[in-house]
């Protein structure tokens, strides 16, 4: 790293490891200034297994992401890290079911509602990404063959039609249809099962004539909760 600044932009990314703790994290970006990640598993879990909860786990990730912010932006940009932290803990907070805030309340890891993304190839990096930062596991496909499955186990369905294919029109068809099933059961009295709310972003709507049928089709069917689009 003591090179021609052309040499350090062509340094592959580098993550450092081995004994790293809140304690001495500063450190670490003083010798490496290129440093893109930390990995402190001991740092996190600790070795004191025995009695260890989900809790301190969770209290001991943000002191260390504090150490590390410190160490890389300063302490008025640490408190501005922290602060978002608390905003997206508490917007995700309602997607946690009684069982799983129960959990989380005797100090075990909850697991992370599973959302469903048939979705633009375009922004299936950054849909998952942002997902993830919600506190929930992403899952993005457009196979008919395990919509209904997926369906059983998903929080979520979000859709972005921005790449319309005929892959994305048949799993969409049995989406809706397992939809309306369960909207009509639930109406019925049964509790049995769960209805998926959908997310649609229309994208391209009014271009070409399969769009706007397919589009149209769907926001008239009365099953679509959220429609996002772009002003």
């Amino acid at each position: 790293f003591k090179g021609s600044a052309e040499r350090q932009i062509e340094c592959p990314p580098v993550v450092a490891i081995g004994g790293i703790h809140s304690g001495n994290v500063d450190s670490v970006f003083r010798a490496v200034p290129l440093t893109a990640g930390i990995a402190a598993v001991s740092a996190l879990l600790g070795e004191e297994d025995e009695g260890f909860t989900g809790r301190e786990t969770l209290k001991r990730a943000e002191s260390f992401l504090t150490a590390i912010d410190v160490a890389r932006d300063g302490e008025l940009s640490a408190s501005v890290h922290r602060r978002l932290r608390q905003i997206l803990r508490r917007l995700r907070a309602p997607l946690l079911d009684p069982l799983v805030g129960e959990a989380l309340t005797e100090g075990s890891i909850p697991p992370r509602p599973l959302v469903h993304h048939m979705t633009n190839t375009v922004v299936q990096t950054q849909s998952a990404n942002a997902t993830i930062l919600a506190g929930c596991a992403p899952l993005m496909t457009t196979n008919a063959e395990e919509t209904e499955e997926i369906a059983s186990i998903s929080s979520s369905l979000v859709l972005n039609g921005g790449t319309l294919t005929s892959a994305w029109i048949d799993a969409l068809a049995i989406a809706k249809r397992l939809k309306r099933a369960r909207m009509e059961a639930k109406s019925g009295g049964q509790t049995e099962g769960h209805v998926v709310p959908f997310i649609f972003d229309p994208v391209g709507c009014g271009a070409t004539g399969l769009r706007t049928r397919t589009f149209s089709d769907l926001v008239g069917s009365g099953i679509v909760e959220v429609i996002k689009g772009n002003g």
